[in-house]
């Protein structure tokens, strides 16, 4: 995806927090159940400043790690903030100390500073999704959904690339999904993974808009950033410890009122094909 369009997130993001009122979260869904795949997905709380925080969703990929969206941390001041795992009473919070942000496409990786504690950590795609449409299962812990309970819900989508020819994925990095209305993922999905046949095989972006002025939950579209179209660089920095403790001036999360992050809104397609830039 193209650095122009994770700048466009970014400003998107800023608007939103200094006074729009969020829209609803992955609503509509179902609970997950307790998996491999469900036991993964994780909530990310970073500190915007002195008064409050901002929630993501994000997926443990490595012991340490977790991918999300690079437009949930890339802005924020400190890196610091926590990581939930798990669902209900058995939740539990690991501190964050690190963040790296992709030097391409809207992802994150964010470092803990301790083990996250699961059996198992989900594995990144490195085929791509291939031609044609194939199903699968996206996730978000916005407190804005179901996710406020404190357990996960989950969706059902329709995923295939997103053509090249499309300006928004001229760089072979998207993937567009869709859900069956009238589910819904919105502010605080944002970095929520999608799987297809239990592979991650992307990250939540953006929602598109099929008309100016449409709202994103009217269309149940959305755009996820590829894996595979990082995994040189995902593999690069699984293999870095920061090994540092989270900054000392960072305000303590716990103790903030927190927000879900707003989900940037590609507007600019005319029609429910996506019209490609010309």
């Amino acid at each position: 995806m193209k650095r122009r369009f994770l700048a466009t997130c970014a400003a998107a993001f800023g608007l939103a927090f200094a006074g729009a009122v969020p829209a609803g979260a992955l609503v509509n869904g179902e609970h997950a159940q307790p998996s491999p795949e469900a036991d993964s997905v994780v909530k990310l709380v970073v500190p915007l400043n002195a008064f409050r925080a901002a929630e993501c969703t994000g997926t443990a990929v490595d012991s340490q790690w977790v991918i999300t969206a690079a437009h949930c941390v890339q802005d924020v001041p400190l890196k610091a903030g926590r990581v939930t795992v798990g669902q209900g009473e058995g939740a539990r919070t690991v501190q964050i100390n690190d963040w790296k942000v992709a030097p391409s496409g809207d992802v994150a990786l964010v470092h803990v500073g301790e083990d996250l504690g699961l059996s198992s950590y989900s594995s990144i795609d490195r085929a791509g999704i291939g031609a044609g449409e194939v199903s699968g299962t996206v996730y978000g812990w916005s407190s804005l959904g179901e996710g406020a309970s404190g357990r996960l819900p989950k969706a059902s989508v329709k995923a295939s690339a997103c053509p090249t020819n499309y300006d928004l994925c001229a760089n072979g990095d998207g993937i567009l999904a869709r859900t069956a209305l009238p589910t819904a993922l919105q502010q605080g999905d944002s970095g929520g993974p999608l799987f297809v046949d239990g592979r991650l095989v992307g990250m939540l972006s953006s929602a598109v808009s099929v008309d100016r002025g449409v709202n994103p939950e009217s269309t149940g579209q959305y755009l996820y950033t590829s894996t595979n179209s990082l995994k040189t660089w995902i593999d690069e920095v699984l293999r870095t410890d920061p090994a540092q403790a989270p900054d000392p001036s960072a305000p303590d999360v716990e103790e903030l009122p927190t927000v879900p992050a707003p989900m940037p809104v590609i507007p600019n397609v005319s029609s429910p094909s996506l019209a490609p830039s010309v």
